[in-house]
């Protein structure tokens, strides 16, 4: 256990709920190990089944609310003038719906976008992503009906007016590198138990890679920072901000389908749309995402304090945040005044440097006594999302992507906190 500081008052625990034997199975090697098998990612477990669907919006003509949006319109390309994000949410199934690809299309471009994030040669990575990633499918089900029973319907009663039928809300942001499928484990889980959540795929050059459907010509890639560490501080600072205009614009769009308007300013709403006319309980709305993600949700509920009733927090990289120096070396400027449930892995605990910048500025957290900070053990910064769970049987890559717990386990001790 890490504890805080005698003068820090805020609530750190690490789980100790580890299996009594440490060795898990995909530690055990074996003579045929080394052949990697096809990845599996684990069932939900809430009470609803899943569904998703991938939505395109175009950049809505209101005037931009955050200030610094015009600041960073130049960390992506002219040409991207829309978002895209991926819904899952309870639904309804009828047995003639898809289950859903991980790897999204055009499986080359992630498969690449992911292989170049971590610096594999391309005549490698592309072959084997595509190979292995692309036969491997989420246990959500393309475009299927929402449930039309909400999570506090009685059996009995099925107002769709009453605010028992509406399900709330959670946005979750990506770290450098994913994209809107990288935690499905985690966002379809919390969709079995009853939420919206809505995965935003960054268009700024974080994401590995990111293309619009339906054969539209804007593939944005992953953009690299400046070498030097004082220009990469600006150029993160202002892929944060253009992050935030995006979490922005969707919020206008999540009330504009609660309202049963089309999400694009000339066009009435899809019937994938309108179905969550009145479904979405946008007084319960949770700002969530994982590493660079965290950031996103940290100086997002800075100026939509009215908006998000708190936020969650996994890994929370603290370098491109606001400092009270003119640098990234100083201590963070206190902004949070919701409560947040930090889940960080033990590698990113022990990373001392970030963390006792992260500590003080959560002390300063108004709401701390509401706002727990958990730690898993033996757990590294991969395994908060899908990559250990994808490649766990592969020999060698284990380690590479997860720490020593095992990884479905990780990823269950996430979900349960969550």
């Amino acid at each position: 256990m890490v504890k805080p500081k005698q003068d820090q008052a805020f609530e750190h625990r690490t789980t100790d709920v580890l299996p009594e034997d440490n060795e898990t199975k995909s530690e055990k090697w074996s003579f045929t190990s080394w052949i990697p098998k096809f990845p599996n990612l684990p069932s939900y477990t809430g009470s609803f089944t899943v569904g998703c669907c991938d939505l395109t919006w175009s950049y809505l003509k209101e005037k931009q609310v955050f200030e610094g949006a015009q600041e960073v319109n130049h960390t992506s390309p002219k040409e991207n003038k829309h978002m895209l994000v991926r819904l899952y949410y309870p639904a309804v199934v009828t047995g003639a719906e898809k289950t859903a690809a991980w790897l999204p299309s055009p499986n080359s471009a992630y498969a690449q976008g992911y292989g170049d994030f971590k610096k594999l040669p391309r005549w490698l990575s592309i072959p084997a992503m595509v190979g292995m990633l692309s036969f491997t499918s989420v246990k959500t089900f393309v475009e299927a009906k929402l449930s039309p029973v909400g999570p506090f319907t009685n059996s009995d009663e099925g107002d769709r007016s009453s605010q028992r039928d509406r399900f709330p809300v959670v946005i979750f942001s990506h770290g450098l590198g994913g994209c809107r499928t990288t935690y499905s484990s985690i966002c379809g889980e919390i969709a079995s138990h009853g939420y919206v959540v809505c995965a935003v795929e960054h268009r700024d050059g974080t994401a590995n890679a990111s293309a619009l459907p339906k054969g539209e010509k804007e593939l944005i890639s992953y953009r690299w920072p400046p070498v030097d560490i004082d220009a990469e501080y600006v150029f993160r600072r202002e892929q944060l901000l253009f992050r935030v205009t995006e979490i922005q614009q969707i919020i206008q769009r999540l009330e504009r389908l609660n309202r049963g308007l089309g999400v694009d300013d000339n066009n009435p709403p899809t019937d994938m749309e309108a179905q969550f006319q009145n479904r979405l309980d946008l007084s319960n709305v949770v700002m969530a995402g994982h590493s660079f993600g965290a950031a996103t949700a940290i100086e997002t509920l800075r100026v939509e304090k009215s908006f998000f009733k708190c936020g969650v927090l996994l890994d929370p990289w603290v370098f491109a945040l606001e400092h009270t120096t003119d640098n990234w070396r100083g201590p963070l400027v206190p902004t949070l005044d919701q409560p947040v449930l930090v889940i960080n892995s033990e590698g990113f605990t022990e990373w001392k440097e970030s963390f006792d910048i992260l500590l003080p500025f959560l002390n300063a957290n108004p709401q701390r006594d509401h706002s727990p900070f958990i730690t898993i053990k033996d757990s590294l910064h991969m395994n908060q999302s899908d990559f250990p769970l994808l490649f766990q049987y592969v020999y060698g890559l284990k380690n590479k992507f997860g720490g020593k717990i095992d990884p479905e386990y990780a990823i269950a001790l996430n979900n349960l906190v969550f």
